[in-house]
């Protein structure tokens, strides 16, 4: 470059390494960002199936129902009728849009926390699908533990699982 002597040339060479230096910077970033997505998602995952163990929603749904006043609270009665219209139907998503544009991929019908592109299943820990679509059911399941599959998963009894712990429906 030296030799050429064309300064522009030169100048545009170094642009070009500082740019590619930082796609690579943001590469690694975004590989680290994905691992501790996923580890999260498991938490959050693990979290919410002792929450359903201790049967959470029942006793929560109780305590509102029962004991949640705008005497005993220093909410409004409006706030208090809204949240036990909430509890009373846990699937009513009327606060949230069911279809978002999703910043990954930006395709819409989900949002970017649930998009498979970046997504690891938490049943086979592989990525770019999501757990209802998984194959490999049973790659977490490990003898004398309980199996890690949704009873209701599609493809559960496709696959033999080697937890000799199998809770099935009563």
């Amino acid at each position: 470059m030296r030799q050429e002597g064309d300064d522009t040339l030169r100048a545009e060479v170094i642009r070009h390494r500082a740019a590619r230096t930082h796609v690579i910077r943001r590469a690694r970033q975004v590989a680290e960002l994905r691992e501790q997505l996923a580890d999260d998602r498991i938490a959050l995952a693990d979290s919410t199936r002792r929450i359903a163990h201790a049967n959470g929603y029942r006793h929560l749904r109780r305590h509102i129902t029962n004991t949640l006043t705008p005497a005993m609270s220093s909410m409004h009665a409006r706030q208090i009728s809204r949240i036990k219209a909430a509890v009373d139907s846990p699937w009513n998503y009327t606060d949230e849009k069911l279809s978002d544009l999703c910043l990954w991929c930006k395709r819409e019908g989900h949002k970017v926390e649930s998009c498979a592109l970046i997504r690891v299943c938490e049943l086979c820990r592989a990525g770019g699908h999501l757990e209802e679509n998984c194959y490999q059911l049973h790659t977490r399941c490990v003898s004398f533990q309980v199996c890690q599959v949704p009873l209701d998963h599609k493809y559960r009894r496709r696959h033999a699982c080697p937890s000799t712990i199998i809770i099935e429906r009563s």
